[in-house]
């Protein structure tokens, strides 16, 4: 599995194992994982945020996206439903 990951997240090299890192220019790096846990790949991927994306397998790449665009419709939703609450504050 291979991520791509901007400069702020070039600790996801030093943290895990890597079977193969690549030298992109501008301090990025492409990382291939070997894991038998996708969903941890997946997990890795959507807490990075924008500093890293799934890049392969396809497949995985396109759960992360929708798990992603999932995430941020729950909190547009919750934003549209927002209701402003008149308080008043009593003295004391």
């Amino acid at each position: 599995m291979t991520l791509a990951l901007e400069p702020s997240a070039r600790w996801v090299t030093e943290d895990y194992v890597c079977e193969a890192v690549t030298e992109l220019p501008g301090g990025e790096a492409r990382a291939t994982l070997r894991t038998p846990a996708p969903a941890w790949v997946s997990r890795l991927a959507l807490s990075l945020g924008r500093e890293g994306r799934v890049v392969s397998p396809l497949a995985l790449a396109k759960d992360v996206r929708a798990e992603a665009e999932r995430a941020l419709g729950h909190y547009r939703d919750a934003r549209n439903r927002v209701e402003l609450v008149e308080t008043t504050s009593s003295p004391e």
